[in-house]
């Protein structure tokens, strides 16, 4: 689609975390990074249930 685009711009964030863990030897930032990247997914999960839930409720 993109042809790879400019540097990272099209770098995926997993991509990113196990390029700066493994190749850049910060595994302090990509820790970081992924423990930000699992609460994202969490709260997306967890808003999602709500809506699915809201939902259901109104179609009862």
């Amino acid at each position: 689609m993109t042809g790879g685009g400019p540097g990272i711009s099209t770098q995926v964030s997993l991509q990113l975390i196990t390029s700066v863990g493994f190749t850049d030897d910060r595994i302090g930032a990509a820790s970081a990074a992924s423990v930000l990247l699992f609460i994202l997914i969490i709260v997306i999960a967890i808003i999602r249930q709500i809506v699915d839930r809201a939902a259901s409720r109104k179609e009862a």
